[in-house]
């Protein structure tokens, strides 16, 4: 083994040297620092993600109902025109093909979450349930008194549970 002499560069580095802990206790401290940021950072990453995730959600589940609603619309002419088809048809052969179709629409809407509202005449006109077509003077009649039904209304369940088609109704005076 050869002898270490005084200046020797292993001498150097087995001596411990105060500045040298100074300067990696710093970099310790830096190092920390850092991982605490870029974990801060993560976090804020990971919470906006879910965030997003969870309104992305919301807004295909709201799309879904607009659409849904929206084709429902569609289908309210026909059932209004089955509808007066089968009063005008009392007794006639076509009657029970027709109610056939007018139920097949029904099942079909129900299917979709569509629910009729329950409107009939002597109900108590509510304007934020009712929408009030023509209103007229009725003898023996309390004032807002549903008289006739003109147009089915209905609601879509799901969402936001919304009226999509106000019930059309003649009220009294």
């Amino acid at each position: 083994m050869s002898k270490k002499k005084k200046g020797d560069v292993d001498e150097i580095y087995d001596q411990p040297i105060d500045g040298e802990s100074k300067i990696l206790g710093r970099e310790l401290d830096e190092m920390r620092k850092l991982a605490d940021e870029r974990l801060s950072l993560a976090q804020y990453m990971k919470a906006e993600f879910e965030n997003y995730k969870r309104k992305t959600k919301e807004s295909n589940a709201q799309a879904y109902l607009d659409g849904k609603r929206d084709a429902t619309l569609e289908f309210f002419p026909i059932i209004d025109d089955l509808s007066q088809a089968l009063k005008t048809l009392d007794g006639h052969v076509a009657q029970s093909g027709i109610d056939i179709v007018a139920r097949k629409f029904g099942n079909v809407l129900a299917g979709l979450g569509v629910v009729e509202l329950d409107v009939k005449k002597g109900d108590t006109f509510d304007p934020n349930i009712h929408y009030a077509v023509m209103a007229e003077e009725a003898k023996g009649v309390e004032p807002d008194t549903i008289l006739e039904v003109w147009a089915k209304g209905y609601r879509l369940e799901g969402g936001r549970n919304e009226i999509i088609r106000f019930p059309q109704v003649k009220i009294s005076k």
